[in-house]
């Protein structure tokens, strides 16, 4: 069995969420399904509900979506013979307040598998002390739209037109925000 608690880069967590629902039916979900503006009072909530199907033995695993949520569940964790996953994604790695980093910290070298969203982000994982062989890198991607060769062509053709540019170039894509953390 396994519990999910949700946060973080929600779009990931959905989708973990819906392939671990797919495989393991009887899994549970503690998620926020709102704005994080109602962080302050749903993650005691998500405690106290975590601690409830603890105690009641009907999970073994926990995957946490981020590191705020696993650090907090942390006390209610170490009662229990749950194995302790959790997903980071950077920011909550890298937030410059020491008490906040020393929380986090040993929170994350008490996870039985760290899942980094990059190598970067494995990198700080290691660099709080998560010892390597319990860091998995998961590269969150998105599912392409089947389409057909004359549908890919067509828009090639559109988009070298709006460039101004030769068909016979090669276009590669990107998507991200523009932070300073991302070295922008």
């Amino acid at each position: 069995k396994f519990h999910h608690s949700r946060g973080g880069m929600e779009t990931l967590a959905a989708e973990v969420w819906r392939g671990l629902k797919e495989h393991e039916p009887a899994a549970r979900l503690i998620a926020l399904g709102r704005s994080n503006g109602h962080l302050l009072w749903w993650l005691p909530l998500t405690v106290v509900r975590t601690a409830g199907v603890l105690l009641r033995k009907r999970a073994d695993i926990v995957i946490s979506g981020d590191a705020v949520v696993f650090a907090a569940l942390q006390p209610i964790l170490a009662l229990t013979r749950a194995r302790r996953v959790v997903m980071v994604h950077g920011l909550d790695l890298t937030w410059n307040k020491p008490a906040y980093q020393w929380w986090v910290r040993r929170a994350l070298r008490r996870a039985h598998v760290v899942i980094a969203v990059s190598d970067p982000t494995a990198a700080i994982a290691r660099g709080l002390g998560v010892s390597a062989d319990r860091i998995v890198v998961v590269r969150p991607g998105v599912t392409a739209p089947q389409v057909s060769r004359a549908e890919r062509e067509s828009a090639r053709r559109a988009l070298s037109d709006a460039l101004g540019a030769s068909e016979a170039n090669r276009y590669l894509l990107t998507l991200g925000r523009v932070v300073q953390r991302k070295g922008s």
